[in-house]
């Protein structure tokens, strides 16, 4: 019950987490990435491999495409007390965890917490079932826990990012069209062209 006591404080920390899911710079996903691991203390290899693991990677994909198909973005403060105060009543066993976690994928009436509720827990329990001994040494509070979870997922919204922001300007590119060889009236050979002036 200790985690009720700073419920206000964690779930300001919280909505300012899912906030800034949205990426600013689609070329931060080094930076963040390096953060997550000083944040947390732990190592930056180690970081990099959970988030890469196939796993999670399916997680965040699976996160991110949500994200973007709900045109109306539930207030961070509101998913935030959700996402608590639900993480909350599963942990002292009041809420299966199954609800979110054997749940379709599709669910039409889920809002943004559902979806961050279900990472949450699934990322928890890759990460415990990994076999991997220095992922499953990361140990923290409830809260904490919440928040390295959210700002791993921040890594995947950046991530996803840069990866539209690539194929956007792959196809605003007028060179990508035909190669990057450049129209062909400007690709004759300086021979070819030297023997014409003649």
């Amino acid at each position: 019950m200790e985690d009720l006591r700073d419920a206000e404080k964690t779930v300001s920390e919280l909505a300012q987490l899912i906030d800034n899911l949205r990426p600013e710079m689609w070329n931060e996903l080094e930076r963040s990435q390096n953060q997550v691991a000083h944040q947390f203390k732990i190592d930056q290899t180690a970081l990099k491999e959970y988030i890469s693991y196939p796993e999670m990677m399916d997680l965040g994909c699976e996160f991110v495409r949500h994200y973007h198909q709900d045109s109306e973005r539930e207030k961070a403060y509101w998913a935030a007390e959700d996402l608590f105060f639900d993480l909350q009543a599963v942990k002292q066993g009041d809420i299966d965890a199954a609800r979110w976690a054997e749940a379709k994928v599709y669910k039409k009436d889920w809002d943004l917490a559902d979806h961050l509720i279900r990472f949450v827990l699934l990322a928890e329990q890759c990460r415990l079932c990994s076999g991997q001994e220095k992922w499953v040494a990361w140990q923290w509070s409830f809260a904490c826990k919440i928040g390295f979870y959210l700002s791993v997922l921040r890594c995947y919204t950046i991530r996803d990012a840069k990866q539209r922001e690539l194929a956007k300007s792959s196809v605003d590119s007028p060179a990508s069209s035909n190669g990057n060889k450049g129209p062909k009236n400007e690709r004759s050979s300086p021979t070819h062209a030297a023997g014409k002036k003649g």
